[in-house]
């Protein structure tokens, strides 16, 4: 028989508190940036010198992502891609240099900003593109858990 818990709020005690264990006011919501896609992160690729800018991704957006990542067999077997998952997101959230652009785009000889990024970019930058964008919108998880909860 499991046993229930009907109040489980831990105290910890006031030397142990750190900023970030107030509740949020509704005043903290206000002064928070209402656009989310004025969260900005610059990532350092050191083979080139310089960085690229990143933005956040929204719930809608993510979601998205992952239901274009899955794959579900004729057996109903679910599998997911995280490189398309990564690339969707690297692709869709790199906001400096604009990659989006015919300019840049033709500059360059590529069709897409996905052929740009997978023919210009390391597999290992790209993660990094992909890690900062996730801990922009505020995901601090284990890959293995985000690809766990893809599946579902």
């Amino acid at each position: 028989m499991a046993t229930k818990i009907k109040d489980a709020n831990i105290v910890q005690p006031e030397d142990e508190m750190s900023e970030y264990d107030k509740d949020l006011t509704i005043d903290d919501f206000l002064a928070a940036p209402a656009d989310l896609k004025a969260l900005t992160k610059k990532v350092i690729i050191p083979r080139m010198n310089g960085s690229i800018t990143v933005e956040a991704m929204t719930d809608e957006e993510f979601k998205r992502y992952q239901n274009r990542a899955k794959n579900v067999s004729k057996k109903g077997k679910v599998d997911f891609d995280f490189g398309k998952l990564v690339n969707m997101v690297a692709v869709n959230h790199i906001v400096k240099p604009n990659i989006k652009s015919v300019e840049f785009l033709e500059r360059f000889g590529y069709a897409t900003p996905d052929e740009f990024v997978t023919n210009r970019l390391l597999p290992g930058e790209i993660q990094e593109i992909y890690k900062a964008v996730n801990e922009l919108s505020g995901f601090d998880v284990d890959l293995e858990d985000l690809i766990a909860k893809a599946k579902k």
